[in-house]
């Protein structure tokens, strides 16, 4: 089956980039496409570059230290005695 997308611009990398990670969806540029089927021009449905792969690497870098920061902060709250963590008991009890 064959389909033509048509994305809002802010989001069209990311479909895009969502689309190539599955095995059985083939990305074809629209500049392949029937020009009188398609209304945009094609540079609006470029594949993703190396600068938005990059981007995902750097935002999967920022989450990770967001959540890094976020755990020293408890584990110093704890210190101060203002909040009680879960001891290593307590989490393997719960599984």
């Amino acid at each position: 089956m064959k389909l033509l997308l048509e994305v809002k611009d802010n989001k069209a990398d990311f479909i895009l980039e969502l689309l190539q990670q599955f095995d059985y969806v083939k990305v074809i540029p629209v500049e392949t496409v029937d020009s009188s089927v398609v209304a945009e021009p094609a540079a609006e449905y470029e594949k993703p570059t190396d600068k938005t792969k990059k981007s995902r690497k750097e935002r999967k870098k920022e989450k990770f230290l967001n959540e890094l920061r976020e755990a020293v902060e408890q584990v110093n709250l704890h210190k101060q005695g203002k909040i009680k963590l879960k001891s290593a008991q307590e989490l393997l009890d719960e599984l």
